[in-house]
């Protein structure tokens, strides 16, 4: 695990010399003369630009130009700038624009229409273009589960936002929920990664129930028979991927929604049509919740996440 997390630090940020004075020429271009600029790519490759330039007397900044002319001459696309003036001096700020944008909903039906849901969830971009979805189910209902699956998501979330990579920062939950009491501590933990510059993404599974895919018209299933976390002390993911284009769906849930089975969740995403995020996850929880044949009460949740083209 030490090892893993050493190469992940190793793997540090560069400065690009010639794309910082390729900006500054870009920006020369249209009348913005710079007097210091640095381009960093981080360890994903992607680009972010600082310039500090002279403002000339009457010259008015304007962001799509200065997105158009730096994008022009260093072949990538940008977001709009930053630009803040401070008396004579101009500083613009860019970041390499993503291809896609995630739109997401969520919905929760607790056990027996309890005050607390024994899932947790999370939502976060990692800082180098890759957005997450993480859910977890506590063992059971109620608070000790609820206070299980949160754990494991606020946890996990921290750790990607610190770089540490998904297999590195599973090792460490699960040693966090195996010693942090005397009670048996159990969850599973359910992650897709998602890049939003190129759609490629990895499902994550550690004992959670399956997750669907709406790929084109096609809809597959990512399903995993690993252990939960807090069982045993060697733990691992069992692990996925596809790439994903615009309108694709995933489909993350709880294994209350899909106690059932899944060939009706299914069909309900092959027929979704434009359904939003939000609608998709609303109407298969209270789907799911009405299929329960069981008899068994369980807390559902149910996330969908639609991959879009970023404007």
């Amino acid at each position: 695990m030490l090892k893993d997390i050493a190469n992940d630090i190793s793997r540090a940020d560069r400065f690009d010399k010639a794309a910082a004075i390729g900006a500054a020429a870009a920006l020369k271009s249209i009348d913005i003369f710079a007097t210091e600029a640095a381009c960093r790519v981080d360890k994903m490759g992607r680009m972010s630009i600082k310039i500090k330039a002279v403002k000339q007397k009457d010259t008015v900044i304007n962001k799509m130009r200065v997105m158009k002319a730096i994008a022009a001459t260093l072949d990538r696309d940008f977001s709009v700038p930053n630009v803040v003036e401070k008396g004579k001096d101009v500083f613009i700020t860019l970041s390499e624009a993503p291809a896609f944008k995630i739109s997401t909903g969520v919905c929760q039906i607790t056990a027996g229409g309890g005050s607390m849901c024994g899932d947790s969830y999370r939502f976060l971009e990692d800082g180098f273009g890759r957005f997450f979805v993480l859910l977890s189910d506590g063992m059971g209902t109620g608070g000790a589960a609820a206070v299980d699956s949160a754990l494991s998501a606020a946890l996990f979330g921290r750790l990607i936002k610190s770089g540490i990579n998904p297999d590195s920062a599973l090792k460490i939950i699960n040693s966090s929920m195996l010693f942090k009491s005397t009670n048996e501590s159990t969850a599973t933990l359910d992650v897709a990664g998602i890049d939003l510059f190129t759609g490629h993404t990895d499902i994550y599974k550690a004992g959670a129930a399956p997750s669907l895919v709406k790929h084109g018209s096609r809809v597959g299933s990512a399903t995993g028979g690993n252990l939960p976390i807090g069982i045993l002390s060697d733990v691992s993911f069992y692990k996925s991927s596809i790439k994903l284009k615009d309108k694709d769906i995933v489909l993350m849930m709880s294994d209350g929604a899909s106690g059932d089975g899944l060939e009706w969740i299914k069909r309900e995403l092959e027929n979704c049509g434009d359904a939003t995020a939000q609608s998709l996850a609303e109407n298969i929880a209270a789907s799911a919740r009405r299929h329960r044949s069981d008899g068994h009460e369980d807390d559902i949740t149910v996330i969908a996440a639609i991959l879009e083209k970023a404007v």
